[in-house]
């Protein structure tokens, strides 16, 4: 791998943790657990504390998404990529 992808692969996941508390991982993971649970109707059964962490974990996507740091970034262009993948799926919802 070259120089710049680790370059901006340690800045996005520092910023990521920064900013949000969490890994990019574990926003991305939280997200697709959210889109399935959708596709297969049992969002109904979360309780209200799974509803505010659903509301954080968009918040926070949102929030790292326009870091303007990240503008060139490949993981952040990466991760944005999966998001708009993940936002298509939720759409019908």
């Amino acid at each position: 791998m070259d120089e710049k992808y680790w370059k901006d692969y340690t800045q996005f996941i520092k910023l990521s943790e920064e900013t949000t508390g969490k890994s990019p991982a574990d926003l991305l993971e939280h997200y697709k657990t959210l889109v399935e649970e959708l596709e297969h109707d049992n969002y109904q059964l979360e309780w209200q504390y799974e509803e505010s962490e659903n509301q954080k974990t968009f918040q926070n996507i949102h929030q790292l998404l326009h870091i303007e740091e990240l503008k060139s970034n490949l993981l952040k262009q990466y991760f944005e990529n999966e998001i708009t993948m993940l936002d298509e799926r939720i759409k019908p919802f």
